[in-house]
């Protein structure tokens, strides 16, 4: 188009700016555009589908809502809604929301693993990290030799072949390492165990396995800044070990972060606390519940900090959930922007809610260092 017009600029005369001098006409690249049905514009289009589709799209149209109304919830003689394992009950209050639309309408969003890489990575992504971090950890609490992973890391294709490969795997190797000694004042001397165990209470059975025991009680490690994933499910297993009919007195749970060490002491009711949790567990099977985790421990404990000012705790938890430029907000997940308008997410459920799971939390823990 812009040859023709020169051609003609140059052989017949055609003005500098064609398009003033009314010769050339602009048209939209969709015909509901709202150019050609304005009041004195020189476009102008006919046609009633595309005037109805142009007011159409200038409508302000809300969605409507996916749960319009709680669902039933499960018959009291249905068994697998009342038969739990802590997995089940850790997985439930680590996304509520998830749990409802995947458990009980079968609902499921495929993961988008991306596009392949098309060059070598020379980084381990956080949670290959993480992963691999965690597998050295209990290498080294048996007293082996993390070094012993390599192969098999290697071989589940974890960590790239050649040396690029090896030399991460070395320099992750050296950090927990140094991870684990920074922790080793707090490590028993003893070798720690696991248990099963089961507890039952106002018709619902929780049962699972309990590692990281020892005589005081239970210590858990994460090669990790401790969040809020790690604070729910250590409590969930704090309060399920101190259920248990055989222990003796409530025990203690350590938990070790790379960036804190938390301890969880005596519990005087920890019988009464879990069925808060299985009560809030039970209404989450009808509607999904405003309770998200890296939001909600941020309005809580900035809450806390401010003697109950909401409006910095609201501020906060919007700053986890709307993200940044550096992190992902938790409004991005895909299984809360069904459920939930992300405008007006947090509002007094959301905020009752944080309080209600993580008060109880922290109002028995104490950060060690």
């Amino acid at each position: 188009m812009s040859e023709l017009i020169d051609v003609l600029q140059k052989g017949y005369g055609l003005p500098d700016d064609p398009a003033h001098g009314g010769l050339i006409t602009e048209h939209r690249l969709q015909a509901f555009s709202g150019d050609y049905f304005k009041a004195g514009s020189k476009l102008f289009s006919y046609s009633q589908e595309d005037l109805l589709a142009c007011s159409a799209a200038g409508e302000r149209r809300q969605a409507d809502p996916f749960f319009r109304q709680p669902l039933p919830l499960p018959a009291d003689e249905a068994p697998r809604w009342r038969e739990l394992s802590l997995e089940g009950l850790e997985d439930f209050f680590l996304h509520p929301a998830r749990f409802i639309v995947r458990q009980r309408l079968g609902i499921r969003f495929e993961e988008d693993s991306g596009a392949p890489e098309e060059r070598e990575p020379f980084e381990l992504d956080p949670l290959t990290r993480y992963r691999i971090g965690q597998a050295m950890l209990a290498t080294l609490r048996e007293g082996g030799d993390p070094a012993r992973l390599f192969e098999v890391t290697r071989a589940a294709g974890e960590i790239p072949h050649g040396s690029v490969g090896e030399l991460l795997f070395r320099r992750l190797q050296a950090d927990v390492e140094v991870f684990f000694r920074k922790a080793g004042r707090f490590l028993p001397r003893e070798a720690d165990s696991a248990r099963d165990g089961e507890w039952c209470a106002n018709g619902f059975r929780l049962s699972g396995r309990i590692s990281g025991l020892y005589s005081p009680g239970c210590l858990q490690m994460r090669f990790a800044d401790v969040g809020a994933r790690d604070f729910i499910t250590v409590w969930i297993r704090h309060l399920f070990l101190g259920c248990l009919a055989d222990s003796p007195s409530m025990p203690q749970t350590v938990l070790i972060g790379k960036d804190a060490v938390w301890s969880f002491g005596r519990v005087k009711e920890p019988a009464a606390l879990l069925q808060l949790l299985l009560a809030i567990y039970w209404q989450g099977l009808g509607t999904p519940l405003r309770f998200f985790p890296r939001s909600s421990l941020a309005f809580f404990r900035q809450r806390s900090q401010r003697k109950g000012d909401e409006r910095q705790a609201l501020a906060a938890a919007r700053r986890q959930w709307i993200g940044s430029e550096h992190f992902a907000g938790e409004s991005d997940d895909l299984y809360y922007r069904l459920c939930f308008d992300p405008a007006d997410a947090l509002d007094p459920e959301f905020q009752r809610l944080a309080v209600q799971i993580f008060e109880p939390m922290f109002a028995h823990a104490e950060q060690l260092q």
